[in-house]
């Protein structure tokens, strides 16, 4: 068997971020979110910024605000 064109698990899927608290941006797997969320455009999630750490404890907002990164 050849594989033509691989797919991605939704644990390789790129999700891209930016913090609302220090402006530092990141990219992060499917599998490293923890606060995955449904919105009415697809799926978010607030997770704790590791430079400035706002977003502790999971509160999110203030931290990082992830969304699926767009494919090209």
């Amino acid at each position: 068997m050849r594989i033509t064109s691989r797919g991605q698990t939704a644990y390789e899927r790129l999700w891209t971020g930016k913090c609302d608290t220090c402006k530092s941006e990141a990219e992060a797997t499917e599998a490293e979110l923890t606060n995955i969320k449904p919105d009415r455009d697809g799926k978010f999630s607030w997770e704790q910024c590791p430079v400035c750490k706002a977003g502790y404890h999971g509160q999110g907002y203030g931290g990082m605000l992830f969304h699926p990164k767009k494919e090209n």
